[in-house]
């Protein structure tokens, strides 16, 4: 949360004085995570800047955590890794959910050449370091996979929908873990529909190595949609039908393909929201979505 904090430099020390923070009794109210800055390997041992052949994550653990078959965790697909306070994190511990928060390939806070691991490659290195991270929760906690899921929005969603889909190989690497369940917000079920319906076809351009129509069998391949069928477990889908970056078309596609298929798929639309979710109102629908949904997991 925030602080405004004030260092005075001396002779060999450093001394901190708090200038404005959240009072104390606010805090215990709005912090139920313990973070831990943790590191894990990938298939290729990828070292991120700072690291030892691993990657960067934070793993968040509730002060009260669930326990024996209840235990619970969850990975953020993308943009994760950072150090910065986030509500939805905060709930989910509260509720007793353990959080881990990894930086894969491609994350933009370790530099250019580490950024541009991705590129050209979606859905592929960084999917794999899902796997990675969730196998390392696995391991770390004793949580089995069926009880570990993955979230994320907009990529992040995306890269949700891939990992519960995923057809067991990409680049040549062979990959058979099974996240139990799953939440995409916002996410694109379909790159190349996706790609014509949004207003980020740069975006979409450094992440496919150009056009995807010019190697439509590829990105068809690497689409969730696609692979629906393999859905490894439960499935929430939220989106805002005045998203103009990713249509809610997207989600609509792969609730509708799920459901045909005889998936447990669910899917909230909120009205008038955009490419992310705004006001109280509609922000308590989304988290009533949610936590309806994580109470469904068996």
């Amino acid at each position: 949360p925030f602080a405004e904090i004030e260092l005075h430099v001396g002779d060999k020390k450093i001394t901190e004085f708090d200038r404005a923070a959240y009072p104390d009794a606010l805090l215990k109210k709005i912090i139920n995570c313990e973070p831990e800055k943790v590191s894990y390997e990938t298939f290729d041992k990828l070292s991120a800047p700072g690291e030892k052949g691993t990657l960067h994550a934070y793993l968040l653990k509730p002060k009260k955590p669930r326990l024996g078959d209840e235990s619970r965790a969850m990975v953020l697909s993308f943009y994760g890794g950072g150090n910065a306070y986030s509500t939805t994190f905060q709930m989910l511990c509260d509720a007793g959910y353990y959080v881990m928060s990894p930086a894969p390939r491609g994350t933009a806070d370790f530099g250019g050449a580490f950024y541009d691991l991705a590129g050209g490659d979606w859905g592929g290195g960084e999917t794999l370091d899902d796997f990675a991270a969730g196998k390392y929760l696995e391991k770390r906690l004793g949580i089995p996979a069926k009880h570990i899921g993955i979230f994320g929005g907009s990529r992040g969603g995306y890269d949700t929908l891939r990992a519960l889909t995923f057809p067991g190989e990409v680049n040549g690497i062979k990959e058979d873990f099974r996240f139990g369940f799953g939440i995409s917000d916002y996410g694109i079920a379909d790159i190349i529909r996706a790609t014509e319906g949004g207003n980020i076809s740069q975006w979409f351009a450094y992440l496919t190595g150009g056009d995807p129509h010019k190697d439509a069998a590829k990105w068809k391949d690497r689409s969730p949609e696609t692979h629906a069928d393999l859905l490894s477990g439960p499935l929430l889908l939220t989106h805002g039908t005045n998203d103009r970056r990713i249509p809610a078309a997207e989600s609509r596609s792969m609730y509708a393909v799920a459901k045909k298929l005889g998936k447990e798929v669910y899917f909230l639309e909120l009205p008038e929201q955009g490419h992310g979710y705004k006001g109280v109102e509609p922000l308590a629908r989304y988290y009533g979505a949610v936590f309806e949904f994580l109470g469904k997991i068996k």
